[in-house]
């Protein structure tokens, strides 16, 4: 099942939509319509609360993805991967860590200051427009747009990882102590730290009868202490790989199938020998694909004699062909976003290996148990 959803790109940057963005799109409309704008505005039909719920909730997104968009133009040189809204706003997706504390501060800060724009340009419009216009319903949308991207800019700024808070907490000390090792450190358990805050404090609301504020709280607390733990291993998993290239752990050599081959011919004598999830399919030395044990199973049982693989293998991109001199950081992050498992390394356009992502994890584990750090 996929979970992302590609809707369009902008400035050359992806943007994705995840499942659970849906949720809390509708939570936030019902939430907007039902209680906030009843209350600032009564007297309206259901029809416009419905209305300016769903405008209001729109925007709240297209706010979060221009906050996204700011921490994304800022880190070009990161590599840039995508952005990808979700249950909790967006995140960006960059596929290096920052190089410096400096271009860590100048990302992180970016997109708290676009909230405070927005909440700038917002708050004049419903101050010098919409009141003295005396457009009510306007009038509280762009009251709440202003708020809202005030309140979103605050809360990116609080001191714990992965928020921008922290990542202006983790610049600091990666300036101060010149270890990004220990500066992250320090910033996740700030983040682990805010995050029980956070928990205990939707208990206390639960407790006083503010339920929904509770557990929104809670959800949110759970939330942060998990992507604590996520960017600290990502830092690690960089700091591990460091410097080790594809060649390095390559398997050279690789078993190669043909796509003339029929498909239980490949499942028994590849498959089923060689007992891996996934082959290159090569021609005079070329890599044209790779078969998969998943692409296999969806092929009828009763075609498999007659039926050869050259319908069945998913086509390899260049930018899932891998070089032996590839840093092996930048491969794991092909092999993972290929889904393919295994991805094969190609020098003067032949096949000379082929590199798994349980290749790269056996040294994590040696490194990780040996306390190795370069």
């Amino acid at each position: 099942m996929r979970r992302n959803i590609k809707i369009f790109s902008i400035l050359g940057i992806d943007i994705y939509i995840h499942y659970s963005w849906f949720i809390i799109l509708a939570l936030v409309t019902y939430s907007l319509a039902f209680s906030y704008f009843p209350a600032q505005l009564p007297g309206q039909t259901k029809s416009t609360y419905w209305l300016m719920g769903g405008v209001s909730a729109l925007l709240l997104f297209a706010s979060v993805l221009l906050h996204e968009l700011a921490h994304s133009v800022v880190a070009r040189e990161g590599k840039l991967d995508k952005i990808v809204l979700f249950l909790f706003g967006g995140v960006s997706q960059i596929a290096e860590e920052p190089k410096s504390a400096k271009e860590e501060f100048k990302m992180a800060f970016a997109g708290p200051l676009i909230s405070f724009i927005l909440a700038g340009i917002f708050g004049i419009i419903w101050v010098f427009i919409m009141l003295p216009l005396r457009h009510q319903v306007l009038s509280s949308i762009f009251s709440y747009l202003a708020i809202i991207n005030l309140i979103l800019g605050v809360f990116n700024l609080l001191p714990g990882f992965p928020l921008d808070g922290g990542r202006i907490l983790r610049a600091y000390w990666w300036n101060k102590t010149k270890d990004l090792h220990r500066a992250t450190l320090l910033a996740t358990n700030a983040g682990k730290g805010l995050s029980i805050l956070m928990i205990l404090l939707g208990a206390f609301q639960i407790f006083a009868g503010y339920l929904i504020g509770g557990v929104w709280l809670i959800f949110i607390g759970f939330f942060l202490r998990q992507a604590a733990e996520a960017g600290y291993q990502r830092v690690m998993v960089q700091d591990l790989l460091s410097g080790v290239k594809v060649k390095e752990l390559m398997s050279q050599n690789p078993v190669c199938v043909s796509p003339e081959m029929s498909v239980s011919q490949v499942v028994e004598e590849y498959f089923m020998r060689y007992r891996y999830t996934s082959f290159p399919v090569c021609q005079s030395g070329q890599v044209l694909g790779i078969i998969t044990l998943q692409s296999v199973k969806e092929i009828p049982r009763e075609n498999w004699k007659d039926e050869t693989i050259r319908d069945s293998f998913t086509p390899v991109s260049p930018e899932h062909i891998l070089h032996p001199e590839d840093e092996t950081i930048e491969a794991l992050r092909k092999i993972i976003t290929s889904d393919l498992g295994r991805l094969p390394v190609v020098e003067n356009n032949r096949i000379v290996g082929i590199l798994s992502r349980k290749d790269v994890m056996n040294l994590l584990v040696i490194k990780t148990d040996l306390a190795f750090r370069k």
